[in-house]
Parts: C-alpha cells; sequence; structure tokens
C-alpha cells in the first residue's frame, strides 16, 4: 500500500516528537511566546484532558501535546 504525501508526513511527525514525555503539571503553548498557560489533568493511551487559564476544560491527541507544549519548571 502506498502512502500518501500528507500520510507520510504525519508518520514523520509522530516519529520525530515520540520522545516528548506527557505527564500531568503545567504547561506553555509553544507559538504564543509562552504567555498561554495549560494544565494536563490527566494523559490516556491516544488523548490528554487539557484546562486552560480560563478553567476550559478540553481533550487533546497525545501528538498535539507532545508537538505544541512545553513543560514548565
Amino acid at each position: 500500500m502506498t502512502m500518501t504525501p500528507g500520510q507520510k508526513r504525519y508518520f514523520e511527525e509522530q516519529a520525530k516528537y515520540a520522545h516528548v514525555v506527557i505527564e500531568p503539571g503545567r504547561y506553555v503553548l509553544k507559538t504564543d511566546n509562552r504567555t498561554y498557560f495549560y494544565e494536563v489533568i490527566s494523559v490516556g493511551d491516544d488523548s490528554v484532558t487539557i484546562r486552560n487559564q480560563t478553567d476550559f476544560i478540553q481533550e487533546k491527541t497525545i501528538h498535539w501535546c507532545r508537538k505544541n507544549l512545553i513543560r514548565l519548571e
């Protein structure tokens, strides 16, 4: 089976961020100059429950979190 260019790019991106560990704690969004905060509440196999700074709770994929969030120390 041949992969489309979009599928190939997706799998390459997943491999690129596979080493990033997401655990409960505080994070910032990479693209927002570190001013928008998230709190990771729970981590599942493929999804992550997060709360933003306005207390809105949402589900994101673990891939989205690995790609877009930076953990605060």
